[in-house]
């Protein structure tokens, strides 16, 4: 093995050659040297929930500086237990490696005025690039995300991580790319962070490393133009696909995107590659921004008309509900309500009839029904911790850190000075979550899948 004075980890022979070959002697040994040194440790922020100016109530991160390609991301100077912060719980950040984060350039290729922007992240768990996209929508009118996971254990934490980031916009499904065919010429934007060999993260992944070999990469590479050929045809002309890998070798980057656009018909507006580099940057990634080659109208895109038919499992549901914010919809899904932006409900609707879907809008609450009157509304976490929610409409109470951790741990707390009812906690007065007190204890209402254990 070549440059074994820098190589503290095992990495393969035929890594290292196909490294040395695309890069050259000089910066394949700064890579390989580089992959030795400990990981950077960075979040982005949630700027919903901290508006720029208010980082300093993240001063207990040791926030060391800004990610050059991401406004919103920081590097912090060693990395603390993310678990035991209630601020990691109620979304105000999300824990990412900087590389990641390049996909703030797609806010350079997407017009300021654009409206109506309908997006998909194909590949999306455990949801770093989805709550990103989300954060970049924001700045867009009804504008709305799918997130795709093919996975069933992967789409159940990528449900958490979107419910926490707090926008309403959103929906999450559980299919093969393949089963987007229902929905052509519809995206602006496709996101195909594709399943790849990983080499990019061989100083995080020892597992990574194991697994390498030439012919897993010919392999992944021909997966990644299955998968992208298989969503292709749901991109609308002039749209943009991003896709990235976390690996490091030419045939399933650059050779790649160079299939997509001569076989498909697509051409490379931006690429951008990132190696292992010590503190100051992320793990290997590769990032291209690719526009369908077509004629680009402005046409507003849409799935399901103003007579869409609701699925079976999802029935209206007259119920004054005084804690959302006027603007949305809400509707019943077995028994939860569901608040829908009223811009996006009809697609919405649609989306739920042709896709699995295992979240959409916000869950606004749990219904109880009740054989003497209406039903009786218990409010959900998701609601308070989202856009939704109707600011002032539960009383609420802050409160300390030992107590944040109490009630993420599903543990009773006291509430002395706090009226009977339904109570959001604040933790620096950012909605963490709900408990119903009643006098001398309270019910703690966090979802039981989401309790912090072994601590």
């Amino acid at each position: 093995m070549e440059f074994t004075e820098q190589t503290p980890i095992n990495l393969p022979d035929d890594f290292i050659k196909m490294l040395k070959n695309d890069l050259g002697d000089i910066k394949c040994s700064e890579v390989i040297s580089d992959m030795s040194q400990e990981p950077s440790i960075s979040i982005r922020i949630n700027r919903f929930k901290i508006p720029e100016g208010n980082e300093s109530i993240l001063e207990h991160l040791n926030i060391s500086h800004r990610v050059g390609h991401c406004p919103n991301g920081y590097f912090l100077s060693k990395r603390p237990s993310f678990t035991l912060d209630p601020l990691f719980h109620c979304g105000a950040y999300y824990v990412q490696d900087a590389s990641s984060m390049i996909v703030e350039k797609l806010s350079d290729f997407i017009p300021n005025d654009s409206k109506d922007l309908k997006c998909l992240d194909l590949c999306a768990a455990p949801g770093g690039k989805s709550t990103h996209l989300l954060s970049l929508l924001d700045r867009y009118e009804n504008s709305l995300l799918i997130c795709n996971e093919v996975i069933n254990s992967r789409a159940s934490i990528l449900s958490e991580n979107i419910s926490k980031w707090g926008y309403p916009n959103v929906c999450i499904t559980n299919n093969d790319p393949a089963d987007f065919k229902t929905i052509q010429d519809y995206f602006n934007v496709v996101l195909v962070d594709a399943p790849c060999s990983g080499e990019g993260m061989f100083r995080k992944d020892e597992g990574a490393i194991a697994q390498w070999s030439l012919e897993n990469v010919n392999l992944c590479a021909q997966r990644q133009r299955r998968i992208v050929a298989d969503i292709w045809p749901s991109l609308r002309a002039g749209g943009l696909m991003a896709y990235s890998t976390c690996t490091l070798n030419r045939i399933e980057n650059e050779e790649n995107v160079e299939w997509i656009c001569s076989e498909l018909g697509g051409e490379t507006l931006f690429t951008w590659r990132g190696y292992p580099g010590g503190k100051n940057a992320g793990e290997g990634l590769f990032f291209a921004i690719i526009r369908k080659r077509g004629e680009l109208t402005n046409e507003i895109k849409r799935i399901g008309g103003k007579n869409e038919s609701l699925p079976k499992s999802l029935s209206k549901v007259k119920i004054n509900c005084d804690f959302i914010c006027e603007g949305f919809s809400l509707y019943r899904k077995n028994d939860i309500l569901k608040a829908y932006p009223q811009t996006l409900k009809n697609e919405m609707f649609a989306i739920e009839s042709r896709l699995r879907v295992i979240l959409s809008g916000v869950a606004a609450g749990e219904i109880i029904d009740s054989k003497k009157g209406e039903p009786v509304i218990i409010p959900h976490t998701d609601l308070v911790q989202n856009i939704a929610y109707k600011k002032g409409a539960i009383p609420q109470f802050e409160i300390t850190p030992q107590e944040a951790i109490d009630f993420l741990k599903k543990l009773p707390i006291s509430l002395k000075d706090a009226p009977k009812g339904y109570i959001l906690l604040t933790f620096k007065n950012i909605p963490l979550g709900l408990v119903k007190n009643i006098g001398n204890r309270t019910n703690n209402l966090w979802p039981s899948s989401r309790r912090i254990r072994n601590f």
